[in-house]
This record gives structure tokens, sequence and C-alpha cells, in this order.
């Protein structure tokens, strides 16, 4: 038994319009390489160091990236609804600040960004864990919106940046048109044990164990998609994987609702959510990570291993609430109602072992 997190399989368009495809998108491999490209020409002509603002709640790959540019790292509080908290920042002229949608919930959306850009923020969304529901450039309300394609659609690498300055980024500099063999191979096992139904998240996790694919430090990559993988990804059916999402984030929520020891922080999805998966929170995530990955469910803590350094988490209850607490479950728009009616007994059985034993 396997219920992988990153779907697997490919929801062909029946419909491809390609009035919804902006040539000025710009495929990078990882969604932080599209975010430094950003901020890096964002402060090309600034000599001193910008603020950027960013959640607490956040993982490393991220700060580690901005200490390689021109901004110096402030971090804000979220809510229980990871609704960023802003109410008490001083915002400069020209400050950036990123706004993160986690776990393709839309948490961002009582920000009110007309403020932030009548006082000169810029603002830069993080759709790392949501998929598009269009590649119009010309749809976004803010000043760049990064999208993580791999994590959630059946694709080796990608990520979208959506920004006024991806003509720039392209001009300015010589960007590589690569796949890489590591990750086609990593792509290749994986969906090939999706097929055959085999449990390989043993192995997945002695390599995390020996941070085997985590790097502490941000190692900036210039590749992008090849024109194969970016048509490819032009003949996704965005609308139909979306809307598979929601409909099983509500079959799950209505399986595991009255299941003890867990606390559910979201009871449903606004229509502009694209959930990659389902969070609960425990005061043992760890150990019912275990009994799941055991089981073949291929859940995990969130930001885990790459969780940030450097911050005191005095300051940021809640986010380390969020992060003591936090699992993922799979509920991709791969898997079937039948899946996600297993996934949920797991579950519970799962739960009943771990409270059990820790009584």
């Amino acid at each position: 038994m396997y219920y992988q997190a990153k779907p697997k399989t490919f929801f062909l368009s029946s419909n491809i319009k390609e009035n919804n495809y902006s040539e000025d998108l710009i495929f990078f491999h990882r969604s932080r390489d599209a975010l430094y490209f950003y901020l890096k020409h964002l402060s090309i002509d600034e000599p001193n160091k910008r603020k950027i603002w960013i959640p607490a709640f956040i993982c490393n790959s991220v700060t580690s990236m901005i200490e390689k540019t021109n901004f110096d790292t402030q971090f804000y509080e979220i809510d229980k609804n990871l609704n960023p908290i802003l109410e008490n920042i001083n915002f400069s002229q020209n400050d950036v600040i990123i706004l993160v949608n986690f776990f393709g919930m839309s948490t961002t959306l009582e920000v009110n960004q007309k403020n932030l850009s009548e006082l000169g923020v810029k603002i830069l969304i993080d759709n790392a864990h949501k998929l598009p529901k269009t590649l119009n450039t010309n749809q976004k309300n803010c000043d760049a919106i990064v999208y993580g394609l791999w994590k959630n659609m059946p694709t080796i690498n990608g990520s979208i940046l959506i920004s006024d300055l991806n003509q720039n980024i392209k001009n300015n500099n010589k960007l590589v048109r690569r796949s890489k063999f590591i990750n086609r191979l990593k792509f290749f096992i994986d969906e090939s044990a999706a097929k055959l139904n085999i449990n390989i998240l043993f192995i997945k996790d002695i390599l995390k164990k020996n941070n085997t694919f985590i790097h502490e430090d941000y190692h900036l990559s210039k590749y992008i998609l090849d024109i194969k993988a970016i048509n490819k990804i032009k003949k996704y059916d965005f609308d139909k994987a979306n809307e598979r999402r929601i409909i099983n984030f509500s079959i799950f929520f209505n399986l595991i609702r009255d299941y003890k020891n867990i606390l559910i922080p979201f009871s449903s999805t606004s229509p502009s959510s694209s959930p990659m998966a389902f969070p609960i929170l425990l005061d043992k995530p760890r150990e019912l990570r275990i009994k799941l990955r055991n089981a073949g469910i291929e859940c995990y803590n969130w930001p885990g291993l790459e969780l940030p350094k450097n911050i005191n988490w005095e300051n940021y209850p809640i986010s380390k609430n969020w992060i003591d607490k936090l699992l993922l479950i799979p509920i991709n728009q791969d898997l079937s109602e039948k899946d996600l009616f297993i996934i949920s007994k797991k579950l519970k059985q799962a739960l009943e072992i771990v409270y059990e034993i820790n009584k």
C-alpha cells in the first residue's frame, strides 16, 4: 500500500486555451530560485539593504535564499488560521512582504493588499503549495506570484514566476533549459512504486535522516524547464485538478471530523483554495507520522527538518505551535473516495495506538 503526497496522474485538458498561457512566464526548477531572481532584480539598483517581511512559520529554503540577496529578513506572526498578523508592523516604503498561502489554502485573503501597496510595500505571493487557476500574467493583484508545480502536479521539476520583472530577468541572466538526471530518477522510482503499490517511504526516510537531499545553505540554480516540459504543463487540466482537491478536502473532513486527540484547523475551503494536503494538529505528530508512513501513507511534518534557524520562538508562539503540532495528510487529486476512506481508517487505527502507548 502506497498513498503518495505528490500526484502522479496527468489530467489532460480537453479544451486547451492558448490565451490562458502567457509567454512572459518563467518556469524555474524550484520556487526558491523564482523568489531569488525576483528579489535580485527588485533590488538591482538599491545599494542599501531593504527589509523583507516573511512569516516565522516558513522553511529554511526561503530564509537561506534571502540571505543571498540584498534584503534584511524580518519575521511576522500568523494567527491560528494561518492569516498574517500585520497590524503592529511599521512598514517603510520599498519594503517587501511575502504572503504565503499555506498548504494551498487561501490564507492571505484577509490581508488588505491595497493598503500595503499604498504604503509602497511590494507584495509577493508564495503559492508554492498551490496549483494555479490560470497561466495568464494579467490576472494578479500583487507585484509577483510564485507557484510550485512539482509538489502539486505530475512534473519532475517546476515552479512559475509571474511578475512585471520577468522580461528583465530573462534578458539579464543566462537561464539554462535543463532536466536534471537525479530528479528524473527520483520521479521514475516514485511513479513506479505508486503503480506497483509498493511502500518505499522507509527508503525516503533513511535518505532524509542522512540529509541526502537537504541543504542548509541555498545554492543558486539557473535551470528552467525545457520546452517539452512546458508544453506538457500547458495541456494540464488545472480546473479538474483543483476541483478534485477541494472535493477530497470535504470528503476527508467528513470522514475524520469526530476523531479524538486531533484538532482540525480548517473545516472547509474557499473557492480560491487548492488544498495540497489536509492539516491536523496534535500533541504527538511525529509518533503518528511514523505509524502512518509505515502503513504506506505519505504524511509529513512541515517544515520538518528544514526549520529556520536564529528565530526567537518566544516572539512567535502561534507559529511555534503549528510547527510543533502539525501533520499533513495526503488528499491530492490522484486519490479516490475509496483511497480517502482507507487513509481515514488507517489514521484512526494509528491514533488509537499512539495515544494508548503514551498513556
